[in-house]
């Protein structure tokens, strides 16, 4: 009996992402004799929680789906699949164990990754948009780590004289006195128990000292 499915090892536990999953069984070595020379295998399939036993559900046919919404996180479970000869009680087995594993929390800075502003102005950026792609930590519950690097010296972003720009640990923050330059804004936004996928935004600060007139020149032949 051979079960595929999403990267499953039936050695030790792999760990899955919270998706809908999909397992398929195919009978091998099924072969058929002068007295049955049509042989039709049976699939059924079991998912239980490994820690009790606990069934979660089961289906019949070779393909099986899990869908999200039935799936626990940090929870270990059994994919059984089953294959017997109709009308027959011999039967081939196969267990897959899986744990359901969260994903990072998604961290996102409005407003795109590159921006532009004049020098001297402040600078408000927000992680609004940030969220649980497993829907279980509460917006209410993230933290929020901001950092800034000087592209041109890769160190620590100071303001105009020198001193280290800081930064809050709040959803929105404002930023002043950054020099003229590039630079590199990061945002990683967490929960408790988890990791983040963090995000940056590139922000070049231009001279203030836009042109008082635009002259267009237009030539006629």
């Amino acid at each position: 009996l051979k079960v595929s499915g999403p990267a499953i090892d039936s050695t030790q536990i792999t760990d899955l992402d919270r998706n809908d999953l999909v397992f398929s069984a195919i009978a091998d070595n099924v072969e058929p004799s002068a007295n049955c020379p049509l042989v039709t295998v049976d699939f059924s399939w079991t998912v239980a929680v490994a820690s009790s036993g606990s069934l979660l559900t089961s289906a019949i046919g070779n393909t099986l789906l899990i869908l999200q919404s039935s799936l626990s996180l940090n929870t270990v479970y059994n994919v059984t699949a089953i294959a017997k000869y109709s009308g027959s009680s011999v039967e081939s087995r196969r267990q897959i164990p899986i744990r359901i594993v969260a994903r990072n929390i998604q961290s996102f800075i409005k407003g795109g990754s590159r921006d532009v502003a004049a020098g001297g102005s402040a600078l408000v950026f927000s992680a609004e948009g940030s969220f649980d792609p497993d829907n279980v930590a509460a917006v209410s519950s993230f933290s929020y780590s901001w950092s800034c690097v000087d592209m041109a010296t890769r160190s620590a972003c100071v303001d105009q004289n020198g001193a280290p720009i800081s930064l809050g640990t709040t959803r929105d923050i404002s930023v002043s006195g950054l020099p003229l330059g590039q630079y590199e804004l990061g945002l990683s936004v967490g929960a408790t128990g988890r990791t983040s996928s963090p995000t940056s935004v590139i922000v070049s600060v231009l001279s203030s000292a836009l042109p008082e007139h635009i002259s267009l020149v237009s030539s006629s032949k």
